[in-house]
């Protein structure tokens, strides 16, 4: 009897071994399926609907692209896959921005080299000034050819021309600058109506990075126009007509909300390539490598451009760190959420205007993909409103420019000089600070500053001024020059 009972013991451990190791198998398999051979399966065309939005959003008139392109294309011989690669005249342009000559004196020697550079750009400088008149820029999206490797087609950079442009918009702040040292003030307006158009045409396009480009190029514009305003006596009625370029370009050319119309489609495209289809989608691990994004703290192996590896190379792919990455359907819940707050914020009235890295801890804490895909989003918005502010700026010293040419005297207060509402920054709503100052240490007459209720975090070193004084030539970057020189006479 006992030993019936023993083997009726022994027959139920082997069963349930058994059983364990069927249900062992099948969750194998159930992983294979889902973790090793899932695929993604791209359903529609973001390009499409990226087009689609850029035609929605261009005012009326004449579209700036070909203006781009004959110069990208024609002027600079840009290649069309490696875009670091063009004629004698882009290498020019390249070797005139090693450096950008906007720091010290413009005839300064250590600029020798660069003003022979831009002399030989004059002929681009030049093809820039139709940009004056094409209020719109409508450049198409288009997928990047299939041959490249493993990257998937709807996550590359959408605008290969961008650098290209704010290469073009640097050469033209350094041509402000040059003209402003020979007091050509019709060449200064023009350059500075040209420098607005550019900034403007790239917030008709439909992605962040474009805003974020947008956004450095104003600056860089705003920032060398206040230089000169500092450093010259530019004439009253220069004056008036720099500030007519505001009403004739404003910028941005969109409000500020719209930078994030094209962000989502792009996100959308960008999930859609490394998630299998449906509301349950799960990352497909081999998909982010193909695609090349680097997480060597995550991934196991790299895929050296292969699209689709076989079973066995996404075995050794896999990382556990990701398997409890949400599913697709919660991932584009997560980013919609985020855009709608960072919207919310946006808005002028908004209660809480803060836009940092605060924002997207709940985000990211649930998921490393989403970390990665809204890294920008804070810098973008912040970088466009810091520019903003900087714009009221350069126009507050228009109108003292022209207080003083009326008067022959500073006002000791803005409102002295303008209308109340003239003084407002608009990104908080509140007025921009001024002080009249005696014995400023770098000659200023008065300082502009950005309200104190400036809430969102600024990357500048001399924020909140507004009216910053040009930075002289670095003691190294001199020496340099010098030691160059002297190198050159040994060599004669």
């Amino acid at each position: 009897m006992g030993r019936m009972q023993g083997r009726s013991k022994l027959r139920l451990v082997g069963c349930g071994a058994l059983l364990a190791v069927f249900l062992a198998s099948a969750w194998v398999g159930w992983f294979a399926a889902h973790r090793v051979a899932a695929t993604p399966a791209p359903e529609w065309d973001a390009n499409d609907r990226l087009n689609e939005l850029v035609a929605s959003r261009q005012p009326e008139g004449a579209n700036a692209w070909p203006i781009y392109e004959r110069i990208i294309r024609d002027a600079l011989e840009v290649d069309e896959v490696d875009w670091w690669i063009g004629n004698d005249l882009h290498s020019e342009l390249r070797a005139l921005l090693m450096q950008r000559p906007l720091l010290g004196a413009w005839s300064d020697p250590v600029w020798t080299k660069q003003r022979a550079s831009f002399e030989a750009l004059r002929p681009v400088l030049e093809m820039l000034n139709d940009l004056d008149g094409a209020p719109g820029c409508a450049r198409p999206y288009l997928p990047p050819p299939e041959a490249m490797g493993g990257l998937a087609p709807g996550v590359m950079t959408l605008f290969p021309e961008l650098g290209n442009i704010r290469r073009v918009a640097i050469l033209n702040v350094v041509g402000l600058r040059a003209a402003a040292a020979e007091e050509d003030w019709d060449e200064v307006v023009l350059r500075f109506r040209v420098g607005r158009a550019m900034a403007r045409h790239l917030t008709h396009q439909a992605t962040l990075i474009e805003w974020m480009v947008s956004g450095s190029m104003a600056a860089m514009l705003f920032d060398e126009l206040g230089h000169i305003l500092l450093e010259r006596q530019v004439p009253a009625s220069v004056c008036e007509r720099l500030l007519d370029a505001f009403d004739d370009h404003p910028w941005p050319g969109l409000p500020m909300m719209e930078m994030l119309s094209g962000e989502r489609i792009f996100m959308e495209d960008f999930v859609q390539w490394i998630y299998s289809p449906g509301e349950n989608g799960i990352l497909v691990q081999w998909a982010l490598l193909s695609i090349e994004m680097e997480w060597p703290e995550l991934f196991n192996s790299d895929t050296g451009g292969v699209a689709a590896p076989g079973m066995s190379y996404r075995l050794t792919g896999l990382n556990p760190a990701l398997f409890v990455e949400p599913r697709r359907g919660e991932v584009m819940r997560i980013i919609d959420e985020m855009f709608t707050e960072v919207e919310s914020r946006a808005a002028p009235d908004a209660l809480e205007r803060t836009i940092d890295d605060s924002l997207f801890t709940r985000a990211i804490s649930r998921s490393r993909l989403i970390e990665r895909l809204l890294s920008s989003t804070d810098r973008a918005f912040n970088n466009v409103r810091s520019a903003m502010t900087t714009q009221k700026g350069l126009e507050i010293m228009l109108r003292l420019e022209l207080h003083r040419a009326r008067t022959g005297a500073w006002p000791e207060s803005l409102e002295q000089a303008m209308a109340p509402a003239q003084t407002l920054d608009p990104v908080t709503g509140q007025p921009i600070e001024f002080e009249r100052v005696e014995d400023d240490e770098h000659g200023r007459p008065y300082i502009l500053r950005a309200p104190d209720e400036y809430t969102h975090l600024v990357r500048l070193p001399h924020w909140p001024e507004l009216n910053t004084v040009r930075e002289p030539i670095p003691d190294a970057m001199r020496e340099a020059w010098e030691a160059e020189q002297e190198g050159g006479d040994n060599d004669l």
